[in-house]
């Protein structure tokens, strides 16, 4: 298989001959595209650079990944990894996630696999990589954007559940409504679930009105599912 690498940081990898239907022709592989940056301290350019990966993570791209995405880290404090385009996922992948993750938190910075597919969440769940998941901010370390709403996923059920617990910046206007609706929306549609249990306030832990996630719910009932609005102290 041959194998060809289009632009840097951005990054296509190929396959050729017959894999992509004959000689002369190609198919993608992978697609590494640089999201957004949020800018750092001086020791790095960015405090956080987001990646969206889109396509196969097996040896072969992972192999021609690894220098582009090691290049990203060197940059950044965190290197925001999404992965919901992500149609295979190797334990090659899974090595060169924690061997960034190792050197970013050698650091002091972090890596993030945000929103993976079903299958590709059970097999990071197997291998015990959920801290790559979940990678909250250490004590008194404020966000990179602390206007963002912040999303903590936890799968009920084998995934078929799924509870988010939202926190969103006070005050809680308009814009981040519609920020923060179109995040579930997002998630909805690469998790799939049947049943979404959410919890949702601000930081002064004000309560967020059950009528606002009507873009959820009409996400979750296309494909069948419901939304059910939780209290934090509901058992």
């Amino acid at each position: 298989m041959g194998l060809v690498v289009e632009g840097h940081p951005l990054c296509r990898v190929l396959a050729g001959d017959e894999l992509a239907g004959g000689p002369g022709r190609h198919r993608t592989l992978l697609e590494i595209a640089v999201r957004d940056h949020t800018e750092g301290p001086p020791a790095a350019r960015h405090a956080v650079t987001g990646v969206v990966l889109k396509g196969e993570l097996c040896p072969y791209t992972v192999g021609e990944a690894r220098p582009v995405l090691s290049d990203l880290a060197l940059g950044t404090c965190e290197l925001d990894c999404d992965l919901a385009e992500v149609t295979f996922l190797s334990a090659a992948a899974l090595r060169l996630f924690t061997e960034l993750d190792d050197e970013l938190r050698s650091r002091g910075g972090r890596l993030v696999l945000r929103d993976p597919a079903p299958f590709a969440l059970r097999i990071i769940e197997v291998c015990r990589l959920e801290r790559l998941l979940v990678a909250p901010a250490a004590e008194g370390e404020a966000p990179a954007n602390p206007a963002a709403p912040t999303l903590l996923i936890r799968n009920l059920d084998h995934g078929q559940t799924i509870e988010v617990t939202v926190t969103v910046a006070a005050p809680c206007t308009p814009a981040r409504l519609v920020d923060l609706q179109r995040k579930l929306v997002h998630l909805i549609g690469v998790r799939q679930p049947t049943e979404l249990r959410l919890c949702a306030h601000t930081t002064n832990r004000t309560a967020i009105p059950p009528d606002s996630w009507r873009e959820a719910r009409a996400a979750l009932a296309s494909i069948g599912g419901t939304l059910t609005v939780v209290d934090e102290d509901d058992p």
